[in-house]
């Protein structure tokens, strides 16, 4: 993602999806694309767990941490 007003490629910042499975909980994470090794520049707790593979899996069954199906809901409800 671009930052505003950027003149290099480089010059925005990574977006990442990661999974804690010990909590579980799933985290997007911000990263400086010029300097990735600085760590995050934010860190925002979802409110749903996101598995590995989200990208290839969909389906209209959604399983809560515990592994109970739950109903659907946004993935911003509650934020």
């Amino acid at each position: 993602m671009s930052k505003p007003g950027a003149t290099a490629e480089d010059d925005g910042w990574l977006l990442l999806l990661v999974l804690d499975p010990a909590v579980p909980a799933s985290r997007l994470v911000v990263l400086d694309a010029r300097d990735i090794t600085a760590g995050p520049i934010a860190s925002i707790k979802l409110p749903l767990f996101l598995p590995f593979g989200l990208h290839g899996n969909w389906t209209s069954k959604v399983l809560g941490a515990d592994g109970e199906e739950q109903a659907p809901r946004s993935i911003l409800e509650g934020v």
